[in-house]
């Protein structure tokens, strides 16, 4: 595979050459088993030395994690390596794993969670872990009460031309691929057809393409490290 990534491995390949942000991820968010976050950032760095400080998929109704992320989380495989992550997103609740995905988080924009459970939706300028909201989405075609990632888009920026939504403020939003949308070859056209539904938006300059890092770089510089937390009116929050 070397041959087709300039002698690199792929993730340093995503890195250098296509400018991706790698982040720590453990599917489900739970920590269970023989590894943690602070374990897969511990080993992301033999690979990368870009990976970042951003957890990917924190369990909102987990207050042990929260307790132990905030305050910095020993690895378990790797017991003198300590991990201080600085943004969080993709927020699940517990039962993400087992296959119940209607508790996850949905909200978009960036603030500052003071703990678990309610808190999480609670801003809390003394903590330090920011983070940033993925918003709803019916992308693979699951929960057909939500809009699609490009149409949530439209009608944010609907929402602020008809000056119905809050022009001040910063608005998220993410698409989360699957590996059974990589991997599979039927599928993949769908994720282009989202990206081509996004093109338009894009090359406007309605819409944004960044990191999670530069987005919590651009909510600090641009909007002041303003608090927002944004539903569509009629789509209820995780935590209800």
């Amino acid at each position: 595979m070397k041959k087709s990534t300039n002698g690199q491995n792929l993730i340093e390949y995503l890195v250098s050459c296509h400018s991706f942000e790698i982040d720590a991820h453990q599917e489900g968010g739970v920590e269970e088993g023989q590894d943690n976050y602070a374990d897969i950032r511990y080993f992301g760095e033999t690979v990368t030395p870009a990976i970042s400080e951003n957890v990917g998929g924190v369990v909102w109704d987990d207050p042990d994690q929260f307790a132990r992320l905030a305050r910095g989380e020993q690895g378990w495989l790797y017991p003198d390596f300590t991990w201080h992550p600085e943004i969080l997103t993709l927020a699940v609740s517990r039962d993400h794993h087992r296959g119940d995905f209607t508790r996850d988080d949905i909200a978009s924009g960036i603030w500052i969670p003071k703990g678990a459970f309610g808190n999480f939706w609670v801003q809390d300028s003394d903590q330090k872990m920011i983070y940033i909201g993925p918003v709803e989405h019916s992308n693979w075609g699951k929960n057909s009460q939500y809009l699609s990632t490009p149409e949530f888009i439209q009608f944010l920026v609907y929402g602020i031309e008809q000056v119905t939504i809050d022009s001040g403020r910063m608005y998220t939003a993410s698409i989360a691929v699957p590996q059974s949308i990589i991997f599979d070859s039927n599928q993949v056209g769908e994720l282009v057809d989202l990206l081509d539904q996004l093109k338009p938006l894009i090359e406007s300059g309605q819409a944004v393409y960044v990191t999670y890092s530069q987005a919590v770089e651009i909510w600090q510089r641009e909007y002041k490290s303003q608090p927002n937390i944004f539903y569509r009116e009629g789509i209820e929050p995780a935590q209800e």
